[in-house]
C-alpha cells in the first residue's frame, strides 16, 4: 500500500509485496566521523541483541498485522524496493478521499482494530494541520471518527505515533501538548501525566517533526517530540530547538534543550535567565525526529541553525543522548559538528 496527498485529498495506491520483518564533557567539532553512503547488507551472524529485535518486530506482525505505528517504522521494511519497474503497471488506485483539512505529515496504519461498534478494521490516521485527529478505514477510504484537537495560535506537520499497547495514540496538539487518544473510538484518554507538555511557546515553537516511540533494550517504552521555529517570524523568534522525552510506563519526561543544555525544562517566551536562554534556533525539525538504535541504546537528533559551543549550545549538529532524554548535566552522550558549522549557520543552510 502507498500512500500520498494531493492537495487536501488522501490517495491510496495498492502493490502487492512481500512483507519480511528485518532483523532487527566538552566536545570539539567532528567528534564522530561521518558515513559517506549507507548500504543495506544482512548481516550473516545476527547479534543476539538483533534476534531478540527481529523477534519482538515478529510478534508484533502476528499480533497486528502491517502496522506502520510512526513515522519511518522499521519494523516491516524490506531491503528490497516495494515499487519496481516489474510491478508498477499493476498499481492502481484504491480510493480518494477529500480531507477535513490539510495534513502535511504521513499517516500511521494500524491492522485489526476494534471498534465501538463491535467491528474489526484497519486504520489510516493522521493529524492535519490545524490539530485534528483523522481515522480512515484503510480499505474503504470511509472515515471512522475525528477528533478535533485543542486550538491554538498556530499549526503542526507532526505526524502521529501509536503506542506499543495498540490502544492508544498519540498526537500534537496546537496547545503545545501531546494528546493522547483511544484507538478504537477517538476520544481522549487524558491522566497519568497526560496530556503532556512539549513547549511553552506555542506561538513561536512549532511541533514539526513526526512524533515517535522506542522499545529500549531493557524494555523500557518512550514517546519523543521536538520543536523548531514557525516560517515567520522565523530564525528571529524566541525558540530553542528541544527534544522532550516522555517515559510511556510512568508518564514522567525529560527536556533536553539543544540551546542552554545545561537547563533541563521547558522554556518561557521572552524570560530571563532563570527560565529562559539567551540563545535561540537550533531548531530540531527533520520528518524524523528522534531515532532510537538498539545497537548503541541511545537516541540521535539533528539540530539546525545556532549557537555551538561544544559545552551547553549544539547549533548544527547531530545529538546523542539516553533512550530516557537525559545527558550528563546537559553534555550530550556524543555528538558530531562539522567543521563549517559557523558558515553552516551563517548562511542558513542547516545541517
Amino acid at each position: 500500500m502507498r500512500i500520498r496527498f494531493e492537495a487536501g485529498i488522501l490517495v491510496v495506491v495498492l502493490v502487492s509485496v512481500v512483507l519480511i520483518p528485518l532483523r532487527a564533557a566538552q566536545r570539539s567539532p567532528e567528534t564522530l566521523t561521518p558515513t559517506p553512503t549507507l548500504t543495506l547488507t544482512p548481516t550473516p551472524i545476527p547479534t543476539p541483541r538483533a534476534r531478540a529485535r527481529a523477534r519482538r518486530f515478529a510478534q508484533r506482525a502476528t499480533a497486528g498485522g502491517d502496522d506502520v505505528m510512526q513515522f519511518g517504522s522499521s519494523a516491516l521494511l524490506d531491503v528490497q524496493p516495494l515499487i519496481t519497474p516489474q510491478n508498477v503497471a499493476a498499481l492502481r488506485p484504491l480510493f480518494r478521499l477529500a480531507l477535513p483539512d490539510t495534513v502535511d505529515g504521513a499517516p500511521v496504519h494500524v491492522s485489526n482494530v476494534a471498534m465501538s461498534d463491535g467491528l474489526f478494521r484497519d486504520l489510516l490516521i493522521m493529524t492535519t494541520m490545524s490539530g485534528r485527529l483523522v481515522a480512515v478505514d484503510a480499505r474503504t477510504g470511509g472515515i471512522r471518527w475525528v477528533h478535533d484537537g485543542p486550538s491554538g495560535p498556530r499549526w503542526t506537520t507532526a505526524s502521529p505515533a501509536v503506542d506499543p499497547d495498540r490502544k492508544h495514540i498519540y498526537s500534537y496538539g496546537l496547545d503545545g501538548r501531546i494528546h493522547r487518544y483511544l484507538i478504537a473510538s477517538g476520544a481522549e484518554d487524558p491522566g497519568q501525566g497526560w496530556p503532556q507538555l512539549v513547549t511553552l511557546k506555542g506561538d513561536v515553537e512549532k511541533g514539526s517533526s513526526a512524533l515517535s516511540t522506542a522499545e529500549t533494550v531493557s524494555g523500557k517504552h518512550y514517546l519523543y517530540a521536538t520543536t523548531a521555529g514557525y516560517p515567520d517570524p522565523g530564525d528571529a523568534g524566541d525558540y530553542q530547538g528541544h527534544v522532550t522525552a516522555i517515559d510511556l510506563d510512568t508518564g514522567t519526561q525529560t527536556v533536553f534543550n539543544a540551546a542552554c543544555s545545561d537547563k533541563a525544562f521547558h522554556f518561557v517566551e521572552n524570560g530571563d535567565d532563570g527560565n529562559d536562554c539567551r540563545n535561540v534556533q537550533s531548531g530540531i525539525w527533520a520528518r524524523s525526529g528522534v531515532v532510537y538504535d538498539s545497537d548503541t541504546d541511545r537516541i540521535f537528533f539533528t539540530t539546525g541553525n545556532g549557537v555551538y559551543d561544544g559545552v551547553h549550545n549544539w547549533g548544527d549538529s547531530i545529538v546523542a543522548l539516553r533512550p530516557d532524554g537525559s545527558s550528563d548535566g546537559g553534555t550530550p552522550v556524543d555528538s558530531y559538528t562539522p567543521s563549517n558549522f559557523q558558515q553552516i549557520t551563517d548562511e542558513d543552510l542547516d545541517l
